[in-house]
């Protein structure tokens, strides 16, 4: 079994299929797919027996929602202090 909750395009998703179809691999759960969000349905990966593809919401939990609160807080008061938040994501 296979699951992805990093990002989509690590995967190549036509040989995911194959595997999955020839029962290589007994399945797989994604998070995450290269085409993201999906614009069309019809996509192969969503249609494919054994891959269970969920909306891009597999961290959502009690403990994730409050760590992003807690860190949000804290990054918003360091900003107010004139300091640098721990989660910039880039400094030009």
């Amino acid at each position: 079994m296979l699951i992805n909750t990093a990002r989509g395009k690590v995967i190549n998703e036509d040989e995911l299929i194959k595997a999955v179809k020839i029962k290589k691999i007994k399945g797989a759960i994604l998070d995450v797919i290269a085409d993201e969000p999906p614009h069309n349905l019809d996509l192969p990966v969503l249609q494919t027996k054994g891959i269970i593809v969920t909306p891009h919401i597999s961290y959502l939990s009690f403990e994730s929602i409050n760590e992003l609160k807690k860190r949000a807080t804290e990054n918003a008061i360091a900003m107010y202090k004139g300091e640098f938040p721990n989660d910039i994501v880039n400094f030009n």
